[in-house]
C-alpha cells in the first residue's frame, strides 16, 4: 500500500474532519520541520525565521494589517514536537466525540472559529495591557491549541455530566475536567507563554458561549453553512447536489459513497412526481442535511430532494 492509499484509509476512519485537521497539521509540521534543518545546516536561520513569521500571527496591528492570513495559518503551525503530539492527542480524543454528537462540519467550524476568537483576544490582551508593550512588535502566537480549547469546552457545556477516565486521576464529570484546564490556561496568562494562555482562553470562551446560544436554538455556524451553498448555487437548481457534495464532501461521504450517489438510490414513489419543489423547501431540506446529516430526512424530503435533482 503506498503513502496516498494509507493517508486516504486514515481519512476513512473515525472521525473524517478530526482526521483532516490531524493531516493537516502534521503536514505543515514536517514542511516547516525540514525547512528549519535545510536553513540551519546552511547556516541560514535568519532567512527561516523570516518566511516563517509569513504565518505566525503577529501581536502587533500594523503586522496583522499587513498579513491577515496569519489569523488562519498560525493555528495549523507547531513550536516543537511535544506542541503538536499534545494538541493533536487532544483533538483526536475531544473532536471525535464532538463530531459523535453534533457531525463533522461541526467540528470544523469549532476548530476555526475557536482559533480566531483565542488569536484575536490573543491580539487585544497584547495591545490593551501596559504589561505586553514593550514586547508586542516581537510577539506572535501558534498552535491549534485555541481551536482545541473551543471543542472541549463545546463539548463540556454540550454534555456536562457525561464522565470521563483520567490517567492517574479516575473518572470526572467532563465539566468539571474542562472548568480545571480551562482555570490552569488563566492561571498561567502571566508565565512566558502569556500569549498562548491568552488564546487557549479565548478558543474555551467561544466553545463555551457557541454550545450555550446552540441550546437556545441559536447556531451562529448556520449562516457560513448557508453562504457555502449560495456561493455554489451559479448554475441553477440541477447543480445544487453537486455543490452541497463539493463543498461538504469531508461531512457526507461514507465508504466512498458520495450524497448524490446515495440520491440516485432513491426511488420517487409519490403520486405528484411532476410537481417541482420550491427553492425555500429545498433550502430547508439541504440545511437540516447540514445540521443533522442525510439519515435525518424523512422519506417525503428524499423524494422531494430527488425530485429537485431531476428538474
Amino acid at each position: 500500500m503506498n503513502i496516498r492509499k494509507e493517508i486516504r484509509l486514515f481519512l476513512s476512519m473515525g472521525s473524517r474532519a478530526v482526521n483532516q485537521i490531524i493531516v493537516i497539521n502534521t503536514a505543515i509540521f514536517l514542511v516547516t520541520g525540514i525547512l528549519y534543518v535545510v536553513f540551519f545546516l546552511f547556516n541560514k536561520l535568519e532567512v527561516y525565521r523570516y518566511y516563517v513569521k509569513f504565518l505566525e500571527l503577529p501581536a502587533s496591528l500594523p503586522q496583522l494589517l499587513r498579513q491577515p492570513w496569519t489569523l488562519f495559518t498560525y493555528m495549523f503551525l507547531h513550536a516543537g514536537i511535544f506542541h503538536i503530539l499534545f494538541n493533536m492527542l487532544w483533538l483526536y480524543w475531544l473532536g471525535k466525540s464532538l463530531s459523535e454528537y453534533q457531525g463533522e462540519a461541526k467540528v470544523w467550524y469549532t476548530y476555526i472559529f475557536g482559533g480566531l476568537f483565542g488569536g484575536i483576544m490573543f491580539i487585544t490582551a497584547y495591545n490593551i495591557f501596559p504589561v505586553f508593550k514593550p514586547i508586542v512588535a516581537h510577539s506572535y502566537a501558534v498552535g491549534a491549541s485555541a481551536g482545541v480549547m473551543a471543542i472541549l469546552t463545546a463539548l463540556a457545556t454540550l454534555i456536562p455530566n457525561q464522565r470521563i477516565v483520567l490517567f492517574l486521576f479516575g473518572e470526572i464529570k467532563m465539566k468539571w475536567f474542562a472548568l480545571i484546564v480551562f482555570m490552569i490556561d488563566f492561571l498561567m496568562i502571566g508565565s512566558s507563554n502569556s500569549g498562548g494562555h491568552i488564546a487557549h482562553t479565548g478558543g474555551a470562551v467561544w466553545g463555551f458561549f457557541y454550545m450555550i446560544l446552540l441550546k437556545k436554538g441559536i447556531d451562529v455556524y448556520l449562516p457560513f453553512q448557508r453562504l457555502f451553498i449560495r456561493l455554489g448555487q451559479y448554475r441553477k437548481k440541477k447543480k445544487t447536489m453537486r455543490i452541497v457534495h463539493s463543498a461538504y464532501s469531508v461531512e457526507y461521504q461514507s465508504k466512498g459513497t458520495s450524497i448524490a450517489e446515495r440520491i440516485e438510490k432513491i426511488h420517487v414513489t409519490t403520486k405528484d412526481e411532476n410537481e417541482i419543489p420550491t427553492q425555500e423547501e429545498i433550502d430547508r431540506i439541504l440545511d437540516k442535511i447540514l445540521e443533522k446529516g442525510m439519515n435525518s430526512l424523512t422519506k417525503k424530503e428524499k423524494e422531494t430532494l430527488a425530485r429537485y435533482k431531476d428538474v
